[in-house]
Parts: structure tokens; sequence; C-alpha cells
């Protein structure tokens, strides 16, 4: 029989609990960004545009090894 697929795999999660940028794109010198909860998701800034809120993802990506070309789609 094959597995049902709500299987849940057994690795340790990642939690990303405060992220540290230093000179990354737009952010000059050191900006922290948290601390996230446990069950952080998603990323919410209501700041105008050209105020760094896709760096946040950019760096998050680049800390995965993805470029952000990769994974959007314009």
């Amino acid at each position: 029989m094959a597995e049902s697929p709500r299987c849940v795999s057994r690795a340790p999660r990642l939690f990303i609990k405060e992220m540290i940028m230093r000179n990354f794109k737009s952010y000059a010198d050191e900006q922290r960004v948290g601390p996230f909860h446990k069950s952080f998701s998603v990323v919410v800034v209501l700041n105008p545009n050209g105020s760094g809120k896709s760096n946040i993802i950019d760096a998050m990506l680049f800390m995965f090894g993805k470029r952000a070309k990769q994974v959007r789609y314009e």
C-alpha cells in the first residue's frame, strides 16, 4: 500500500529567528529584521515602493542559494 500524502517528514525544521543584513542591496550598514515567531510564514510590510520590502525576501533567497531572478515572474 502506498504511503499517505499526509505523512510528515521527521527531519528537523529550520526556524529563522532573526535576519541581520550587512550592506545588502539598499540596506546600508547593519539592519535587523525580527525576531520572528516560530510559525512565521509571511512578511507583510506596509511601506511605500522602493523602501526595501523585496530585499528582505531576496536576502532569504540568497541564504538558501537562490537568485531572485530564478524565482520571480515579471
